[in-house]
């Protein structure tokens, strides 16, 4: 009797135990699955702020100083080509030295201040930002 008392005692404070680990490594697997998700988010979210500056204007009709303050910064900030379309034609800004030409009213590829340019963001099939596309709309049109 004394002995299969003592074997009930040990035998439930093994079942106690096992389950005890059991429920420590679940609990672990919860907390590491949980973790992964915010860092998935987290991910998500600073991806979106760091593209918040490329893709601010897309789909939106902005005028000719903010086209070309948004073109500077495109191009010098992060190398993007930016392909604009005026009245006189389509061209690409690709570097710096492009920039004189966007503001001499002399050149074709000048940039009427008061002029209205709607912005699309260019992105490649792994939906990585690739260039920006400017293109002058008339009054009314996609705004």
């Amino acid at each position: 009797m004394h002995i299969s008392k003592q074997f009930l005692i040990e035998a439930v404070g093994l079942i106690l135990t096992v389950s005890l680990i059991l429920t420590g490594v679940r609990l672990y697997q919860q907390a590491t699955s949980v973790v992964k998700i915010m860092e998935q988010r987290q991910n998500r979210q600073l991806q979106q702020m760091e593209e918040y500056e490329i893709v601010k204007y897309e789909g939106c009709a902005i005028d000719g100083t903010t086209a070309v303050s948004y073109i500077k910064h495109l191009v010098g900030t992060y190398g993007l080509p930016v392909t604009i379309t005026t009245a006189s034609g389509t061209f690409q800004v690709m570097g710096r030295l492009q920039y004189a030409n966007l503001k001499n009213m002399q050149s074709e590829q000048y940039i009427n201040p008061l002029g209205r340019f709607q912005c699309e963001v260019l992105r490649d099939e792994n939906s990585a930002i690739i260039g920006a596309s400017l293109m002058y709309c008339m009054e009314g049109e996609k705004q």
